[in-house]
């Protein structure tokens, strides 16, 4: 059971420096978000394999926050780019919607 939990870490913290990597480096908006979802959900993850190996139940209103603001969040990230003018779009981005 230890070695199981040490893999999963490692591999919870891998993913989450990739995805911090892909937060600073991502070359638009959507790309950030994305990898802030992506993190969001790791952060998720860990609390429920905490909450398992433990054996309780206490952090599930914090998962459901996690959760419900990871998701206003990309609400309203999608929103903002929606309502964007073209011209203020990244040139790579305005030749991938032609």
């Amino acid at each position: 059971m230890t070695v199981l939990i040490a893999i999963s870490g490692v591999i919870f913290a891998l993913s989450a420096t990739l995805a911090v990597i892909r937060v600073v480096l991502g070359p638009t908006v959507l790309d950030r978000m994305i990898a802030a979802d992506v993190l969001l959900t790791i952060v998720l993850l860990v609390v429920g394999a905490e909450m398992v190996v433990s054996g309780h139940t206490r952090n599930l209103v914090v998962m459901l926050v996690i959760a419900v603001s990871a998701s206003i969040a990309t609400i309203a990230v999608s929103r903002f780019v929606s309502q964007r003018p073209v011209e203020s779009q990244p040139a790579e981005q305005q030749e991938a919607d032609r």
